[in-house]
């Protein structure tokens, strides 16, 4: 049933939700504390979003928080660089993220990962 009302956006909110969980999970694990850290940063703007729906203007309070998510969906990607095939372990996938790379395809091993790199 979700996946019908999903339509198109529900490909790319659960991009991630289709990696193996092992590497996901190895993705969180190995980056723990910035993991932690993020997750409370999303509840807080969470119960902020949750206390506007319940304010007297609900559209002027969101506004500002959406804004944020709008702009930053609009640059991206990047300007894309080299594509390289790399092991899909931890250590190497937090580098590529910390560069601002991204994985655009597993191998069907789950052994590799197929990355580009911004220019």
């Amino acid at each position: 049933m979700a996946g019908t009302l999903g339509a198109g956006s529900f490909r790319d909110g659960t991009r991630v939700a289709a990696a193996r969980p092992e590497l996901t999970a190895a993705m969180c694990g190995g980056n723990a504390e910035a993991v932690l850290d993020a997750l409370d940063a999303v509840l807080a703007d969470l119960a902020a979003a949750r206390a506007a729906l319940d304010g007297a203007d609900p559209i002027t309070t969101l506004v500002p928080w959406l804004t944020p998510g709008h702009t930053a969906r609009l640059e991206w990607p990047p300007t894309p660089g080299e594509t390289a095939d790399l092991p899909a372990r931890a250590d190497v996938l937090l580098r590529l993220g910390r560069v601002g790379g991204w994985v655009t395809s597993v191998a069907d091993d789950g052994k590799t990962v197929r990355a580009v790199r911004p220019a």
